[in-house]
């Protein structure tokens, strides 16, 4: 069994920055992904906003000049692919441990340390740590430690983005579905329900920024000791703010000032 001293459960781009910070520090990090390094969020609100918002962190100030020298985040947007190969380089030469195509089996918790039992490329692994950050957008992690709430029923959602002419402010919505409605028909509700009041006539939809997904009908749980769930971000600045902010709240609640 391999320990760390940190675990993110899904590579978003928020858990990358943590991870890099923590890294860095020189604590053992890692960070497990069922799919590939941050994919949704590039086809989502990142790549629908229209407008960046002023990093609150150095750290982000950092990763967006490092992102603006090789002509990825550019005047007229983000190039969202080329990403990928910049968090890769950030990742290695913090020291991050990274499992992709990997899939959570169970968690569990005892005396202050949680066990996580894994399967990556056929492999079954056992990790422990005394963190765990849950970056799921589906509670995952809780779901597994048995501490999500007691009502569980979901309702499904539509993701899209609407602006307020080419200038104007970016907004980000969900319109609850139907659970028989999928894909393209989720779509032209959404279009029929902007041709009907009080939808304001101003705001123009710029961009569908998701699948279909499911949210919870209760609240995510409260902090669960050790176990952190990371908050939802809009903007690429956004994201890799509240992931040195979560870093620092590890650092200060779990090894004090490193």
């Amino acid at each position: 069994m391999k320990s760390f001293d940190a675990v993110f459960l899904s590579a978003s781009l928020s858990a990358c920055a943590a991870a890099c910070r923590l890294g860095r520090k020189g604590l053992r990090v890692l960070l497990i992904e069922k799919g590939i390094l941050t994919a949704p969020e590039y086809t989502a609100s990142f790549q629908a906003a229209e407008e960046q918002t002023e990093p609150a962190e150095q750290e982000t100030r950092s990763f967006c000049q490092k992102l603006c020298e090789r002509n990825i985040i550019t005047e007229h947007g983000l190039v969202c692919p080329a990403i990928h190969p910049a968090l890769c380089e950030e990742l290695k030469s913090a020291g991050v441990t990274c499992l992709f195509r990997a899939r959570v089996r169970g968690i569990s918790q005892k005396e202050g340390r949680f066990l996580l039992r894994l399967v990556s490329l056929g492999v079954h692994l056992e990790v422990e740590s005394p963190v765990f950050c849950d970056c799921t957008p589906d509670c995952l992690g809780e779901r597994l430690l048995g501490k999500a709430p007691a009502r569980c029923e979901n309702r499904r959602f539509l993701s899209f983005v609407t602006t307020e002419g080419p200038k104007g402010p970016v907004h980000y919505r969900t319109l609850p579905v139907s659970g028989a409605e999928k894909g393209w028909k989720a779509a032209a509700l959404l279009y029929e329900r902007k041709a009907s009041p009080p939808w304001p006539s101003k705001e123009k939809i710029c961009g569908i920024a998701g699948r279909i997904g499911v949210l919870p009908l209760s609240e995510r749980p409260r902090e669960n000791r050790g176990c952190i769930s990371m908050p939802p971000a809009y903007t690429l600045q956004q994201a890799y703010d509240a992931g040195i902010q979560t870093a620092r709240a590890i650092e200060e609640a779990q090894y004090g000032a490193l």
